[in-house]
């Protein structure tokens, strides 16, 4: 007659000293005594993980959660452990690819440029140099970017002004000379950065790695370049 169905033995509930063991343990676990010197890293990495690939199957469907999962992702790119840091990126090249535009991404993440951690300063710049290799510069209105990126040229972190300074000769790469005269004249660049980055500039250009999308002199198009990205 094989097995029968055992029906419902007991409630859909749990005891309160179930409960309770639970939250001793919680509690355990996250205090000084029970903390284990690899779980943060492993949990924060894991969420990230399971975050992206969310993002990969609901696509346009994840938007009304992007705000409350973009503060946490972007406290991530500061992680004292580079795979934490990678796995921050990840989310958040997933979230422009499937979720929305790199426009309103940045817009999103202008607060990072001025993050009270070092590391999250550089890693937003390493973000938008991968965001301009991904979409290039129409997607993206530089113009809005540049004075946080120029302020960083002159961060107390010696590898967040290294930073900036790439940035800016990335950013060079695909708009062009409205870039150069813009830093020459509309900001405030200190002259021991100003000299040689018109000279990486320079050589940028003479060794051939500007990009289709830069203009090697000035007029509406370069205007064009920076000013007009396209939404999504």
């Amino acid at each position: 007659m094989g097995l029968r169905d055992a029906g419902r033995l007991a409630a859909n509930t749990y005891t309160r000293a179930a409960a309770s063991a639970r939250d001793k343990f919680a509690e355990y676990f996250v205090s000084e005594q029970g903390r284990l010197p690899w779980q943060e890293a492993v949990v924060s990495q894991n969420g990230l993980e399971i975050m992206g690939l969310l993002v990969k199957r609901m696509k346009a469907d994840f938007r009304p959660y992007v705000n409350a999962v973009l503060p946490d992702a972007v406290d991530r790119l500061g992680d004292s452990k580079e795979s934490v840091r990678d796995k921050a990126h990840i989310l958040l090249i997933m979230l422009m690819l499937h979720t929305m535009s790199p426009q309103l991404m940045f817009e999103k993440l202008t607060p990072a440029f001025s993050h009270k951690l070092a590391k999250v300063r550089e890693e937003v710049m390493v973000l938008l140099q991968n965001a301009l290799a991904d979409h290039g510069a129409h997607a993206i209105q530089l113009s809005r970017l540049l004075p946080s990126v120029v302020k960083l040229l002159s961060d107390p972190a010696a590898p967040v002004r290294d930073t900036a300074f790439n940035t800016l000769v990335e950013v060079y790469k695909h708009v062009g000379e409205r870039v150069r005269l813009d830093l020459q004249k509309k900001f405030s660049v200190p002259p021991a950065k100003l000299g040689p980055l018109m000279a990486t500039f320079d050589q940028v250009k003479e060794s051939g790695q500007m990009m289709p999308t830069a203009t090697l002199t000035l007029g509406p198009a370069a205007d064009r370049l920076v000013e007009s990205p396209r939404r999504s």
